[in-house]
């Protein structure tokens, strides 16, 4: 009973509150658009990425999250255009956020293995709340439980808006320097509250290569994000041999993460468990999320099209 008050008042908070964060992805690289859109057609191919995302599956009322894209590089517009769509779904259906939108990334190439990109992404959103799956403080019967009807009134059901988002990035084979701002235009999401904005995600993403050779290297990677009061702090490694990818990662004062993956010519698979370490504990049993990705490498390039530090990275 004491999880399930404790799932309907984060739910509540969630739908009242003006300061809502957007979903969370422990995958950097694959799902680069989903943080920053000038990773739009990163990989210079034709290219599908997603993502599945399980978060505290042990406390009752599951928090979902489904990710997929498709992008890839017009040489006759300079640049990445791209495809993505996005459902978080929390307690098992009661809050659900849906979105589907474009981004175009202009790329300059620096030099060989360098290029600089700008992109700009506009996606189209929907959240519906199922007011039948909430319960409130006056339904409450000290020895029976959740017995009364409530006096609580009901606001919208559903609520559609649009975001936009913009970002920078320098690209070379061995390193990525990139910063982002999404939901640049705060929109309204609330249910009750109309003035219930959407606030401004800030992502800056630090990656380098160490100890490259030909069929291995050493991948660290930084990620900070700040969403109003929300910061995050990720920090990871990871080492490529071959086909083999295996690595680990830390989200300060949140969870400790173990990675493992393999990659082929054409695609690439992975899987990330979150060792809960906050003050909710791992009785939330963590959380789980796979990544897979799959790139049309053209059979007449001896070289991969796509960066190696994207490539071979979670």
């Amino acid at each position: 009973m004491l999880k399930y008050i404790n799932l309907v008042f984060s739910l509540l908070f969630l739908s009242y509150s003006a300061k809502a964060q957007d979903p969370q992805l422990a995958h950097s690289t694959g799902t680069g658009v989903y943080n920053n859109p000038a990773m739009t057609g990163a990989f210079n191919a034709p290219s599908f990425h997603s993502a599945y995302r399980n978060q505290w599956p042990g406390i009752d009322g599951t928090y979902v999250t489904y990710f997929g894209a498709v992008d890839g590089y017009v040489e006759q517009l300079h640049g990445g255009v791209g495809l993505a769509y996005a459902a978080d779904i929390a307690g098992e259906g009661t809050l659900t956020t849906q979105s589907i939108g474009v981004s175009y990334a202009y790329q300059a190439r620096i030099n060989e293995k360098t290029t600089f990109r700008i992109g700009l992404s506009g996606h189209r959103f929907k959240r519906t709340l199922d007011w039948s799956k909430l319960s409130f403080g006056d339904q409450i019967d000290p020895r029976y439980g959740f017995i009364y009807a409530t006096s609580q009134k009901f606001g919208l059901e559903k609520v559609n808006g649009f975001k936009a988002s913009g970002g920078l990035a320098l690209l070379n084979e061995r390193y990525l320097i990139a910063y982002a701002m999404n939901n640049f235009n705060t929109p309204n999401q609330g249910f009750v509250n109309r003035s219930s904005l959407l606030p401004i995600r800030h992502t800056i993403n630090l990656s380098y290569l160490f100890l490259e050779n030909d069929n291995s290297g050493l991948i660290a990677n930084v990620t900070v994000e700040k969403q109003e009061d929300f910061d995050l702090l990720f920090m990871s490694v990871n080492y490529y041999w071959h086909w083999l990818r295996v690595g680990a990662a830390n989200r300060y004062k949140d969870a400790s993460i173990g990675m493992i993956g393999t990659q082929f010519k054409n695609y690439r698979i992975s899987y990330l468990y979150e060792y809960t370490v906050s003050r909710l504990t791992n009785a939330s049993a963590g959380s789980h999320e796979v990544q897979f990705s799959w790139t049309l490498q053209s059979k007449m390039d001896s070289d991969r099209k796509c960066p190696k530090v994207l490539w071979n990275s979670f």
